[in-house]
């Protein structure tokens, strides 16, 4: 019995494996890399020299920055861009395109990278902070033409990470917000394959 099992769900593993679309071999792949000021100092590097030396050593053409919300709002309405302004400005000198992930939940553990004072907040006046958040980052980084693409969240709908308390209809308030701010560029959201 125990045999006759494992051929049935070994058939149909097999079906389903057939049934898969395969990718065009073909198709044009650009490589690049995330980099998170967070991780490096983790490591115990400098993330300024970190990425300088990642530019020179690797020279990547697709540079993916993060825009952590904690770092950047401390203290409400208090912002300090000035770090991502010299990651911009460096990936931007070495003539790398850069996609800017943005929003509450972006690349690194916990996830969701909230400040402090946004805690405790409802998760309704949680989103409208973060709303406030959004639109000084896009206002201030639209014309920069380095930016190719905005990322909107990092794996949103996966259950992953400290991100509790979001509205239900975040995801397209963050996406319209950005799409009316700079209409040009394309978004991105992230999928965890799960």
């Amino acid at each position: 019995i125990l045999l006759v099992v494992v051929g049935f769900i070994w058939l149909g593993l097999v079906g389903y494996a057939r049934s898969l679309p395969v990718p065009d071999e073909n198709r044009p792949i650009e490589w690049g890399i995330t980099f998170s000021d967070k991780f490096a100092l983790e490591l115990g590097l400098n993330p300024k020299e970190t990425l300088s030396s990642i530019m020179a050593d690797l020279k990547p053409k697709k540079v993916r920055l993060v825009a952590y919300w904690d770092e950047l709002e401390k203290e409400k309405d208090n912002f300090d861009f000035s770090s991502l302004d010299e990651y911009i400005t460096t990936v931007a000198n070495n003539k790398a395109e850069i996609v800017l992930a943005i929003g509450m939940k972006t690349p690194r553990w916990p996830e969701c990278h909230i400040p402090d004072w946004a805690l405790t907040l409802n998760p309704e006046e949680k989103q409208m902070e973060l709303m406030i958040y959004l639109e000084r980052i896009v206002e201030r980084y639209r014309h920069n033409e380095a930016i190719v693409m905005w990322q909107v969240e990092n794996e949103p709908f996966l259950s992953f990470g400290e991100c509790l308390g979001r509205t239900p209809d975040y995801m397209r308030q963050e996406i319209n917000l950005v799409k009316s701010l700079d209409p040009l560029r394309p978004i991105l959201t992230t999928d965890g394959g799960e």
